[in-house]
């Protein structure tokens, strides 16, 4: 997705230390992240602290409806800030989230054309569905409108319960009602999507702490056809069947992308419970409704 924010517009608080033992290898960093989960950020990287995984991802939804829908305007449909709160206001899981995105590749995978509904109605649709494939329990539609900002009133409102439903039900037939998604393809989804993320970083300044979105507006758009291009041809289904590691790709990127020096600029090491958006999103965002 086309970023040009900062840490600091989710959480000024990184909580990553960095470790300047070299004696560390990526071997032993590979046993610690064994520990972790893929929505956990220590699962993919000793130098992602969690604002930076959390923007990866939002970067990345973006840029997956912007792949459906090539002529998104990104800012003028105020679409960061509708996640953002609707992420935060719904307490919705990483790993929710994780899962909508893999909907939006099933979805551009078996489309020709661009959905019918706008992206944000788009994106709400895969957040209920996930969450609700992902938890037992969870909200009903008029909670969810709440959390849109809407009341739990329906009556007279342009968008109510039942607007809500059919949302629900346009999502379903698009993944034609396929929302399954196993252990071993979700763990090489969430490495594919960190790096389809991660690719639209400019630099990660590491020692710092400090990330630099792509700006350009010419590489943002090489790098979404690329990536059209390769998603259009992906079987998703070799995604049960393959290993897909995101620590492969940021070694190759160590260097070009990746730069990070200790003091005396040596090469440091590599590599060394749910969470929800509520704990790392900017408090100063208005209580507004979102939609």
């Amino acid at each position: 997705m086309n970023s040009s924010g900062s840490a600091d517009e989710y959480s000024s608080t990184p909580e990553t230390t960095y470790s300047k033992d070299q004696n560390s290898s990526p071997i032993f960093a590979e046993k610690e992240r064994a520990v972790y989960s893929p929505n956990n950020f220590k699962y993919y990287n000793d130098h992602l602290n969690k604002t930076q995984f959390n923007m990866i991802l939002i970067n990345s939804s973006i840029n997956l409806l912007k792949l459906l829908y090539p002529d998104l305007d990104e800012k003028k449909s105020n679409l960061r800030f509708f996640m953002i709160e609707l992420l935060r206001r719904s307490k919705t899981t990483i790993q929710s989230l994780q899962i909508a995105c893999y909907y939006l590749v099933k979805i551009y995978r078996g489309n020709d054309t661009r959905p019918a509904m706008c992206p944000k109605k788009l994106f709400l649709g895969m957040i209920i569905i996930a969450s609700k494939f992902n938890q037992d329990a969870n909200y009903s539609f008029r909670t969810w409108l709440k959390i849109c900002g809407c009341g739990g009133n329906s009556a007279g409102q342009d968008f109510d319960v039942q607007t809500l439903r059919k949302i629900e039900r346009d999502c379903l037939q698009l993944l034609e009602y396929r929302c399954y998604i196993n252990n071993m393809t979700y763990e090489n989804w969430c490495n594919m999507l960190l790096i389809f993320g991660y690719d639209f970083i400019k630099l990660h300044k590491v020692f710092d702490s400090e990330i630099v979105w792509d700006s350009d507006g010419k590489s943002v758009q090489s790098k979404l056809f690329k990536w059209s291009k390769f998603l259009s041809k992906f079987n998703i289904g070799v995604l049960d069947s393959t290993k897909i590691r995101f620590s492969d790709y940021y070694i190759s990127q160590v260097g070009h992308k990746v730069l990070f020096y200790t003091e005396n600029l040596t090469v440091s090491s590599l590599f060394g419970n749910k969470r929800v958006f509520d704990e790392d999103v900017d408090s100063s965002l208005k209580k507004s409704r979102v939609y």
